[in-house]
């Protein structure tokens, strides 16, 4: 099973759950995909960054180019919540700033409905918990995941 297809089966679980225990379950479940996702995101991410700075012959072009590409995606988050944020305020984060809040995350709930009832969670990073609250829709995430399983193996491997 792909790591999209286990963040979605997870976060269905938790909704989902009649007791307690397969709540837990799936609350496991959902948080370790996630962070998986995010974590490994984040150091392709970082990875391209730096082998584009060095110019390292060993790597294609083209492979860095996608997944900088990627992290560099800005991506609605308008529905997140705090001090800083205004009503129908527009608001954007790049994949790598989202990787970045979730690896870091104080804050991580699912619970809170989003503005418009959105499949999602909230999540803060240590260092903005006080002034804001990102909502994060799943399929961003998912969407994420999915982009990064259609790079080619022999692209990444080079």
């Amino acid at each position: 099973m792909r790591k999209s297809e286990e963040l979605e089966r997870a976060y269905l679980d938790i909704r989902l759950a009649k007791h307690a225990a397969d709540e837990a379950e799936a609350i496991f479940q959902f948080e370790k995909a996630l962070l998986w996702i995010s974590f490994f995101s984040r150091r392709l991410f970082d990875e391209a960054k730096m082998l584009a700075e060095i110019s390292m012959s060993i790597t294609q072009a083209e492979h860095v180019d996608i997944i900088s590409r990627l992290a560099e995606q800005r991506l609605d988050l308008s529905e997140s919540v705090g001090k800083e944020f205004q009503p129908n305020m527009s608001f954007c984060l790049d994949y790598y700033r989202i990787c970045n809040e979730i690896v870091h995350s104080k804050v991580l709930n699912w619970e809170w409905v989003s503005p418009t009832g959105r499949d999602g969670f909230f999540c803060s990073s240590d260092r903005k918990s006080a002034t804001r609250f990102l909502f994060v829709p799943l399929e961003v995430i998912v969407t994420l995941s999915q982009e990064i399983a259609k790079i080619s193996p022999s692209q990444a491997s080079q």
